[in-house]
């Protein structure tokens, strides 16, 4: 995502680019900044060669997420897989999936949770970026990529509240046209993209009823134990007030380790041994 801020701001933590757009001048201020993502098309592509069916195309694979309900039954899926986020400060949390249901989930669901999930990133690096003074109120997008996808791009306007223009052109001819206007090719932008043609309007929708799922989807990232600096656990309910408050899987593996210890008799670093053997199969409710 990029967008272009009429005054000099930056973020902090560094979580998006900030540089000099092509048209800035000592007179206008025109800085660019860029929010990137690295797990959105890869994630796509490995649904594809990992879950859809075998030769299915994106197009039909498309076809088949939409069966899926708006919201995808609950599942959720964070698309944080392809290495460190720079807009999660640098850090490598990975791909989850949360919610999965072997009982009611199928292919479908997990599609469209994975395209849902690479939306709900775009939603928390937006908000990064109208933090920073750039309202996004348009948004316009060549027909390329994950705007291929019908599913995608309407549950991008229904989740931002942008207005989505698609364009029949992609970012490899933006380019082309960007250093056509900075070394005096086209007189202005007018003439540049005067050939442009618009293909689409999206507008904000009933996907609208997926936002509350990306405070869902951003409460979830923040329980992450890999986003959280040195492993520092999100507050607990009121009942845990006073109580020395730990990571949720280290206080799992603490109750594991004392329940063994009393009921079987094992020594604490035996007990401790048996129980990360068991931890994944534990429920908090057992323990």
């Amino acid at each position: 995502v990029y967008g272009v801020n009429g005054e000099v701001n930056y973020d902090p933590k560094s979580r998006v680019n900030t540089f000099a757009h092509v048209n800035h001048t000592t007179e206008q201020t025109r800085l660019g900044v860029l929010l990137c993502i690295n797990g959105t098309g890869i994630l796509n592509s490995w649904m594809k060669r990992t879950v859809a069916p075998e030769g299915i195309s994106y197009s039909d694979m498309n076809v088949l997420a939409a069966q899926a309900p708006i919201g995808s039954a609950g599942l959720s899926i964070l698309p944080f897989g392809n290495g460190a986020e720079r807009m999660l400060e640098n850090k490598e949390i990975g791909c989850s999936i949360q919610g999965i249901n072997f009982n009611q989930h199928g292919k479908q669901h997990i599609i469209r949770a994975a395209q849902e999930g690479i939306v709900f990133s775009f939603k928390y690096g937006i908000d990064i970026m109208e933090q920073m003074g750039i309202p996004v109120q348009k948004i316009h997008a060549g027909k390329a990529n994950m705007f291929l996808s019908p599913l995608f791009r309407e549950t991008l306007a229904g989740v931002t509240g942008a207005v989505i223009e698609l364009y029949d052109t992609d970012g490899s001819v933006g380019a082309a046209k960007g250093a056509g206007i900075g070394a005096g090719v086209y007189k202005d932008n007018n003439e540049a993209f005067a050939t442009l043609e618009k293909l689409e309007i999206i507008e904000s929708n009933e996907f609208q009823s997926l936002f509350d799922k990306s405070t869902i989807f951003l409460h979830v990232l923040s329980f992450c134990p890999k986003f959280l600096p040195d492993r520092q656990a999100p507050p607990f309910p009121d009942c845990h007030k006073g109580k020395k408050q730990t990571a949720p899987r280290d206080l799992f593996l603490a109750k594991a380790v004392r329940h063994s210890t009393l009921h079987s008799g094992a020594s604490a670093t035996e007990a401790k041994r048996n129980s990360r053997r068991r931890f994944l199969f534990c429920h908090h409710g057992d323990l």
